[in-house]
């Protein structure tokens, strides 16, 4: 009995009812005092979502509809935000970082010397600001969430044949909190982790090849690591599955890891070259160390993820594992800071980034929606 309720993808859904629960608690909390039964409220709703199929009796062609009425709607609200939305009035900074990083290169200046309007200086690695060159070339952040809910429509559309799960899937992350939070305050967190999942399921597919789809596996890894070293732990569930199961070879493991390493390295070279003393004064890697929670808590991640995956993983639960991975890590920052600063403190007043959180969304969100039944 316990083990059909506390399966994994009722673990999932239930890690992101908890998330959608503390950005909707936090958020709201600013605005009424019921709060709490508010978000109560709106819990039970996407409980709803995740668990029923309210749309398996409907037309395709009207579950066809709603799925375009839904995304036209997705990008209505993001130029609705960029119209009413006073950039710099935001207390999230992560939309200044990418400008104050790209306005630093094209006046020929060190990128990592910069500073947002919040006087932060860029903490994630160049890869990640590559992403973001796009939008700040047209100067609109809005729909960099909107672009990742496109992504992660179409990635779950190539797994499953089910269009009334798609419209599921869908009205969940509209409605969700975390969502509306990503476009209002123009995060990059959302895009930037289904980029990691395609990239994730891309390896999945292919680190077992030989051909060339091996070797691009393995570069598109190096690549996307180059954004945030955090995403390294759904990997790091994948790499010691595949070796323990003896799928993947030692050699092959190690040519591979090399590629990986070397396209890695290779996103650094234009600071190194034409910045290397201000490289070794100021880098990704130093402000990253210790800014948000004791260095020696990521070896602790490190080690969590490589234990779930000995113990745990199967070929059926890898996105599974590596989602809850993310989640279980951030979730250790959080109680770190709730240690710290108390309730209030941590959430109420943002001693703890409840917004990474979002790193572990779209694998639990897949790991739901990619199977024939919710």
């Amino acid at each position: 009995m316990l083990k059909s309720i506390f399966n994994y993808r009722n673990s999932a859904i239930l890690m992101l009812l908890v998330i959608n629960f503390l950005f909707s608690f936090k958020y709201i909390s600013r605005y009424s005092n019921w709060s709490l039964f508010i978000s109560l409220g709106l819990t039970f709703w996407y409980f709803a979502l995740m668990k029923y199929d309210f749309f398996n009796r409907f037309k395709e062609k009207t579950i066809s509809f709603l799925i375009l009425l839904s995304l036209v709607s997705a990008v209505v609200l993001a130029f609705f935000v960029d119209f009413k939305t006073d950039l710099l009035s935001l207390n999230v900074d992560r939309w200044s970082v990418i400008q104050s990083f790209w306005d630093a290169v094209f006046k020929n200046e060190y990128p990592y010397y910069a500073k947002s309007h919040l006087n932060n200086p860029p903490g994630p690695m160049p890869v990640y600001f590559l992403i973001g060159l796009p939008f700040y070339l047209i100067g609109d952040y809005t729909l960099m969430p909107v672009l990742g809910l496109f992504l992660l429509l179409f990635l779950i559309k190539r797994q499953s044949n089910f269009e009334y799960k798609n419209l599921n899937l869908l009205i969940f992350v509209l409605s969700s909190m975390f969502f509306v939070w990503e476009i209002l305050v123009r995060s990059t967190v959302f895009l930037n982790s289904v980029l990691v999942l395609m990239v994730f399921s891309f390896v999945v597919q292919n680190i077992k090849n030989s051909g060339k789809k091996f070797y691009w596996s393995a570069i598109l890894f190096g690549l996307i690591l180059s954004t945030r070293f955090v995403y390294i732990l759904p990997f790091l569930v994948l790499f010691v599955f595949y070796l323990k199961t003896h799928q993947l070879s030692i050699s092959n493991f190690i040519k591979w890891g090399l590629i990986a390493f070397l396209s890695f390295v290779i996103t650094f070279l234009p600071l190194i070259i034409f910045y290397p003393t201000e490289f070794l004064i100021m880098n990704p890697f130093k402000v990253q160390s210790g800014f948000l929670i004791p260095s020696y808590y990521t070896l602790i991640f490190i080690v969590l993820a490589i234990i779930l995956s000995w113990f745990w993983c199967e070929s059926s639960n890898i996105f599974f594992l590596s989602g809850f991975s993310l989640f279980i890590s951030i979730l250790i920052y959080l109680i770190y800071h709730l240690f710290n600063s108390g309730l209030k403190g941590a959430i109420i007043d943002s001693a703890a980034d409840i917004s990474y959180f979002l790193f572990c969304i779209p694998f639990l969100l897949f790991d739901i929606f990619k199977h024939q039944k919710i």
